[in-house]
C-alpha cells in the first residue's frame, strides 16, 4: 500500500464532488459541457490513481463516491466498472487481504457499495476466490 506521501489530492468532498462533475459532464448532451469536463479530469486521475495503487483511504473513498449517488444505478455501475474494477481487477497489484476485507465490510453495511461491486466484470483470469467473495452480493448487471 502506498503512503500519503504518494496522495497528492486530498480525499474530501471537494473530490467526490469533481468526480461526479467529470462523469456528468462527459456524458452531456451539450458539446461545450463536454469540451469543459477537462476542467475536473484531475478528479478521475486521482480516484484512478488511489485505486491502481490501492493507496491508504481508497475504501472510505469508494464508499463516499457510491454514497453521492445513492439509488442512481446507472452511476453506480460507472463506478463500479471504472474505480471498484480497477481496484480489484485492474490495479497495478492484486488487492491488498486488508484491501478485501474493508471493501467486504463496506459492501455488507452499504447498499449503494453493493450495487457498486454488482457492475464489476469479472474475467476469467481473476481470483476465484476474490470473484467468489464480491459475487455473493449479486450478478452483474
Amino acid at each position: 500500500m502506498a503512503d500519503d506521501e504518494e496522495r497528492d489530492t486530498p480525499f474530501d468532498g471537494a473530490l467526490v464532488s469533481a468526480f461526479w462533475t467529470y462523469s456528468r459532464l462527459t456524458a452531456a448532451a451539450d458539446r461545450a459541457e463536454r469540451l469543459n469536463a477537462v476542467n475536473w479530469f484531475w478528479a478521475w486521475e486521482a480516484v484512478n490513481r488511489a485505486t491502481a495503487i490501492q493507496v491508504d483511504g481508497v475504501v472510505p473513498l469508494l464508499v463516499a463516491l457510491a454514497d453521492a449517488v445513492p439509488g442512481s444505478f446507472e452511476d453506480l455501475a460507472y463506478l463500479g466498472a471504472g474505480p471498484f474494477e480497477n481496484l480489484l481487477r485492474h490495479g497495478n497489484q492484486p488487492p491488498s487481504p486488508e484491501i478485501l476485507d474493508e471493501l467486504d465490510d463496506a459492501a455488507r453495511q452499504n447498499e449503494n457499495v453493493r450495487l457498486a461491486i454488482r457492475a464489476v466484470w469479472w474475467g476469467q483470469d481473476d481470483d476465484p476466490s476474490t470473484v467468489a467473495r464480491f459475487k455473493r452480493f449479486g450478478p452483474s448487471y
